[in-house]
C-alpha cells in the first residue's frame, strides 16, 4: 500500500496551528523555507524534516503557510502576457512541492510518534494545513492562469512553448482535474465544493486516526492460548489474575488466527480485530458516504464512485464491477473445490454450522491445520529461515542487483524510535545519490496498523549546464512485523517477506520515479496502476532461486531446502479462489458504498455482499469490518486496483523471468520505461511500451491457478 499525498489534498487556518503554542520554540522561517527548497543530501537532513516537539510542530506548521501563501500570491499576480510555463506551470509545481515537503513529515508523526501530545499536534497541523490547502490550491485565479496558457496555445504549446511529453500530459491532466473540481461551476455550487472537500479531509483524518489509536485487546488464561507460538506468549503481557493481554496487532492476531486451537479464543479476538474504532467510525463513514454523495451531485457526476474512478485507468465503475464480476466467475469453481477439501478434513474441535459453513474465526486455524496435515506445511517453522536482519539484506541484495543501484545502512538518531533505521541509496557506477528510506519495521501501542510507503521528499531531475542533475527523494515504509524475543531474532513469515518486498517496491518507485515535475514523480500515477510495481516485485519471492538467496535458518545458516520451496510454491494456489473471492468481496464493498444515494446502511450491504460472495463463510453479525477498512478513505470506490494492477505486474514478471530476474539489463529498461517514468506518462503507453505488445491476463490467471477461459 503507498503512502497518501498531501500537498495536494491539504490546509487549514493559520490560527489553527497558533492554538498549539505554550512554551517558547522560535523557528527561523528563512532557514526553514530553505530546508524545504534544497536537496536531501544527507541523512541528517533526512532527520531535520521532522519535527522534536509539539511547539515546533506548531511553528512549522504556521511557517508552511506563511511560505505557501507568499508563493501563491507571487504566482498569481503575473499579467498574463508575462506567463510562461517555468512561471507559471513549473512554479506552481514547486509550490506544491513545498508544501508536500512540510506537510509530510507531520503526518508521519500522527501516524507514528509514541509520544500522544506530538500525535495529537501532529493531528491538528494536519487539519490546518489541509483545510489551507483546500482554499488555496482550489483558487479561480490558479484556474485561470492555467486556461490561459492553454487558450494562447495547446496542449503541446503552452503559451507559444514547446513542451515536453511530461510537461504537456501534466497540463492536460491538470485541466481535467480542474473541472473534474468544480472550476466551472458558478461560485455559489463552487464554494460548497470546497466546504465538502475541507469536511471530508478532518473526517478522514479522524477515520484513519481511530483506527491506529485503538488498542483493544482480550484478557485470555495462558492455558487458552494453547498451540501458539511460545516466542507469542513470551512478548505478551501479564495483567490481573495471571491473564494475558492479547491485542489486535497484527503479529498477534494472525498467530492466534492460525494456531490457537481454544476456538472460544480465536472467536473472541476476531471479534475484537473486526470492531477496531466501532462504534465511532461507523457514524464518520455515514457522514463520509453522505457528503462525497453530495460532492458527486454537484460535479454533475453519477456517484461518488464515478468521480473517484474517472481519472484512473478503468475511467467508470461499470469497468470496475465487470472486472470484478470477471474474477468472481472465473474463481467460483475453485473455490468451491478448496471449501471442500478443507470441509472434509477439518482439525479436532472444528464443526460446521447448520448450512455447512465454516465459522469465520475457524477458517485460518483450519488452513494452517490443513496444510500441517497435508503439505507438512507450518508458517512458523518456515519463519525460522528468515531472520529480519538476514533476509532484508538478501532482499536488498536482489534490488541492488536488478536496479542497479548500490544500499548502505546509515547511523540514524533523533528519530521517534532506536528500531527505526535507515538506507541510503546511489547510482551503481555513478555513485550519484538518489534517495534515502527509512524503515519503521515493528509494532507499537498507536502506531498505524497497517504497512505502507509513506513520502517525505520527490525525486526530481533539473538541468544545470545542460546535466541532467537529481535531487534525490526520501520516503518511509511502515510496516508491523513480529519482534524479537529474548531467545529468537526478529523473525519474518513468507507473507511478511512478500509484505516487505511488496512495500520495498513502492519505496524503489518513489525514489527511481525521477521526473522534471514534482507532481509527477515517484508513485504520483493513476491509483489502478499505484500497486503494479510493488506487486510485481513480490514475485521474486516466489521463484527457488530468490528464495535460495533470501533465506538462512537463524541457528545453522542454511538456507530453505528444494522441496520446502516446491511445496511453498504449490501452496501459492492452495487458495486462490478463496483469496479472489475476497478481494472481490472488498472490491465490492467499496464501489457499492459509494454508488448513487447519500443515505447507505454500510452494514446491510456488507452483510448482503458477504453473504453472496463469501457464501461458504458464516456471516458475523457482531463484526463491524467497516469501521477499520482504511482504504475506503485513501482508495475510496478503488480498492479493485489492486487486482486490476495485479494483472498488468503479473504479465511484467513473466517478460522479466524470461530475461532473468537478477538480469540487469531488463532491469534497467524497467526502470527506464516504467519505474522512472513515474507519473509522467499514462501506464498504458507505459506498458505497452516496455512489453511491447498489449497487456494480457494470461498470466495472472495461471498464476491463480485458473484458465484464462475459465468460466
Amino acid at each position: 500500500m503507498r503512502g497518501i499525498k498531501i500537498g495536494t489534498i491539504v490546509g487549514l487556518s493559520v490560527m489553527g496551528c497558533v492554538g498549539l503554542l505554550k512554551n517558547s520554540y522560535a523557528l527561523n522561517t528563512e532557514r526553514y523555507e530553505e530546508m524545504l527548497q534544497n536537496n536531501v543530501s544527507s541523512i541528517q537532513q533526512v532527520i531535520n524534516l521532522f519535527p522534536k516537539s509539539p511547539n515546533e510542530i506548531a511553528e512549522r506548521c504556521k511557517a508552511s503557510l506563511a511560505i505557501a501563501q507568499k508563493d501563491f500570491k507571487e504566482l498569481l499576480s503575473l499579467s498574463h502576457e508575462k506567463r510562461n510555463f517555468d512561471n507559471t506551470i513549473k512554479a506552481f509545481d514547486e509550490l506544491s512541492r513545498k508544501f508536500s515537503i512540510a506537510c509530510n513529515p507531520i503526518h508521519v508523526l500522527e501516524m507514528l510518534h509514541p509520544d500522544e501530545a506530538m500525535r495529537n499536534a501532529a493531528h491538528e497541523a494536519i487539519l490546518t494545513m489541509q483545510d489551507f490547502a483546500v482554499d488555496a490550491f482550489m483558487n479561480p485565479a490558479l484556474y485561470a492562469a492555467f486556461e490561459g496558457m492553454i487558450r494562447e496555445g495547446s496542449l503541446a504549446h503552452a503559451n507559444g512553448e514547446k513542451l515536453s511529453s511530461e510537461e504537456a500530459y501534466f497540463l492536460s491532466e491538470s485541466m481535467k482535474d480542474f473541472k473534474r473540481n468544480g472550476f466551472d461551476l458558478p461560485s455559489n455550487q463552487f464554494d460548497q465544493v470546497k466546504q465538502i472537500k475541507k469536511e471530508l479531509s478532518q473526517l478522514g483524518t479522524e477515520f484513519q486516526a481511530a483506527i491506529a489509536k485503538d488498542n483493544r485487546f482480550i484478557a485470555v488464561a495462558p492455558e487458552d492460548l494453547a498451540g501458539v507460538s511460545d516466542d507469542l506468549l513470551q512478548r505478551l503481557e501479564k495483567i490481573d489474575d495471571g491473564k494475558l493481554k492479547v491485542g489486535v496487532d497484527y503479529p498477534t492476531y494472525f498467530e492466534v488466527m492460525g494456531h490457537c486451537k481454544n476456538g472460544q479464543t480465536r472467536k473472541l479476538l476476531l471479534t475484537e480485530f473486526q470492531n477496531r474504532a466501532y462504534p465511532e467510525n461507523m457514524e464518520r463513514l455515514k457522514t463520509i458516504i453522505s457528503k462525497r454523495d453530495a460532492l458527486a451531485q454537484l460535479l454533475h457526476f453519477p456517484s461518488y464512485a464515478h468521480l473517484d474512478i474517472d481519472p484512473n485507468m478503468a475511467e467508470t465503475p461499470e469497468r470496475a464491477y465487470a472486472f470484478i464480476y470477471q474474477l468472481i466467475d472465473k474463481a467460483r469453481q475453485k473455490e468451491l473445490l478448496e471449501h471442500r477439501d478443507l470441509m472434509n478434513d477439518l482439525p479436532e474441535g472444528v464443526e460446521l454450522n447448520e448450512r455447512g459453513q465454516f465459522f469465520g474465526w475457524d477458517l485460518e486455524y483450519i488452513k494452517e491445520s490443513y496444510k500441517k496435515k497435508h503439505f507438512s506445511m507450518d508458517a512458523r517453522e518456515v519463519a525460522e529461515y528468515f531472520p529480519v536482519d538476514k533476509t532484508v539484506e538478501g532482499i536488498f541484495a536482489i534490488y541492488q542487483k536488478f536496479l542497479n543501484v548500490d544500499f548502505e545502512r546509515v547511523p540514524v538518531q533523533g528519530l521517534w524510535d532506536k528500531e527505526v533505521i535507515c538506507i541510503s541509496i546511489k547510482d551503481r557506477g555513478t555513485g550519484k545519490q538518489r534517495g534515502y528510506v527509512i524503515l519503521d519495521l515493528y509494532p507499537r501501542p498507536n502506531k498505524y496498523s497497517h504497512a505502507c510507503c509513506a513520502e517525505l521528499v520527490p525525486s526530481l531531475y533539473s538541468d544545470q549546464n545542460g546535466k541532467r542533475v537529481i535531487a534525490p527523494a526520501a520516503c518511509m515504509v511502515i510496516a508491523n512485523f513480529p519482534k524479537a524475543t529474548p531467545d529468537k531474532p526478529a523473525l519474518f513469515k513468507h507473507s511478511d517477506v512478500e509484505t516487505f518486498f511488496h512495500e520495498f517496491g513502492h519505496a524503489m518507485h518513489y525514489v527511481l520515479g525521477t521526473t522534471k515535475l514534482a507532481s509527477c514523480s515517484g508513485f504520483a500515477v493513476k491509483y489502478d496502476f499505484v500497486e503494479m510495481p510493488s506487486q510485481m516485485f513480490e514475485e521474486w519471492m516466489w521463484d527457488k532461486d530468490m528464495l535460495k538467496q533470501v533465506s538462512s535458518h537463524y541457528l545453522t545458516g542454511e538456507p530453505l531446502s528444494d522441496s520446502l520451496i516446491d511445496t511453498m510454491i504449490s501452496l501459492k494456489k492452495f487458495d486462490s479462489g478463496a483469496f479472489l473471492r475476497r478481494q472481490a468481496y472488498l472490491s465490492l464493498i467499496s464501489l457499492e458504498y459509494f454508488k448513487p444515494g447519500a443515505e447507505k446502511d454500510t452494514q446491510a450491504i456488507q452483510k448482503e455482499l458477504f453473504e453472496k460472495y463469501c457464501s461458504t463463510i458464516a456471516y458475523n453479525p457482531n463484526a463491524h469490518m467497516q469501521a477499520s477498512f482504511g482504504h475506503l478513505i485513501g482508495y475510496g470506490a478503488k480498492y479493485y486496483g489492486y487486482m486490476w494492477s495485479k494483472v498488468f505486474a503479473l504479465d511484467l514478471f513473466n517478460q522479466v523471468k524470461q530475461v532473468g530476474l537478477l538480469d540487469a539489463g531488463i532491469g534497467k529498461q524497467f526502470v527506464d520505461k516504467v519505474l522512472g517514468k513515474g507519473g509522467s506518462a499514462d501506464p498504458n503507453d507505459l506498458l505497452q511500451d516496455f512489453l511491447g505488445r498489449e497487456p494480457t491476463q494470461d498470466a495472472f490467471f495461471e498464476d491463480m491457478g485458473l484458465s484464462a477461459s475459465q468460466d
